[in-house]
């Protein structure tokens, strides 16, 4: 990013957010902040990041301002992942933090999900650390829609539930027609439940649990039975020893929490 500063953002934006040096020439102010962003010192990447996420913010409010906002009938989405791992918690801190400097409503719509809490939400700005017993916007199982928890101006925060059984069994129902007519049915009386409920009953509806038993599934090509297509992919090759034998055993269990999926 630091080498790519004078191209990616507009200097008269950037100027704007000087602090400081109000007469300094626009130029000036680029180089300053590439070296702010170079430097070794973190407190001085950190004051980089934050200029230019605040002329992000600014130069999207921009583009929907007066006659501009007729030509444009969509909003700006953004989708981040994994933000409770170090980089992508940093990443939603500062943008959180631009749109609250900005203290003005943006186009944007930012969808960002994690597989645990993510520290900045746990900060009082932004909600503050979760109540004892259980975390906001949680997806209770009776429930059957939806509804994130607003915690802060701008900000919602939900818990996504697992799937329900009979979730599982209408994916099961895509992996059997997928796998064509080549493939014959389960010997079961409903090839379709009997699917859902094996794949149920080994991932408990965990979504990405699910999806990828059914796809290593899916993956055996050829006619093989559905029967012998489990046990392939659930087949183990245990070391002699007692050691080697139980991490062979541990290695294909289910992921601690979800962020480690």
């Amino acid at each position: 990013m630091a080498g790519r500063l004078g191209a990616t953002a507009h200097p008269a934006r950037l100027a704007r957010l000087r602090r400081g040096s109000p007469h300094q020439p626009a130029g000036t102010f680029l180089l300053a902040l590439n070296g702010r962003y170079g430097a070794q010192e973190e407190g001085e990447r950190q004051r980089a990041e934050a200029v230019l996420f605040q002329a992000f913010d600014h130069d999207l409010c921009r583009a929907y301002e007066g006659r501009r906002a007729r030509r444009r009938t969509t909003r700006c989405l953004v989708l981040l992942g994994n933000v409770d791992c170090p980089l992508g918690d940093a990443f939603l801190r500062l943008l959180l933090e631009a749109r609250k400097t900005a203290n003005a409503s943006d186009p944007l719509v930012v969808l960002a999900a994690a597989g645990s809490y993510p520290d900045v939400l746990k900060t009082f700005p932004w909600g503050g650390p979760p109540q004892p017993g259980g975390y906001p916007g949680r997806w209770a199982v009776d429930q059957p829609k939806y509804v994130p928890q607003r915690v802060a101006r701008g900000l919602r925060v939900g818990q996504l539930r697992d799937l329900h059984r009979h979730e599982v069994e209408q994916q099961a129902e895509c992996t059997l027609r997928l796998a064509g007519r080549q493939v014959p049915l389960p010997h079961a009386d409903s090839g379709v439940k009997w699917l859902g409920w094996v794949v149920y009953e080994l991932t408990r509806g965990q979504p990405v649990a699910t999806a990828r038993v059914l796809a290593a599934l899916l993956a055996h090509g050829g006619g093989l039975p559905w029967e012998e297509r489990l046990r392939r992919a659930f087949e183990l090759q245990l070391p002699r020893d007692g050691l080697g034998a139980r991490a062979a055993l541990a290695s294909p269990g289910a992921a601690r929490d979800r962020a480690s999926v």
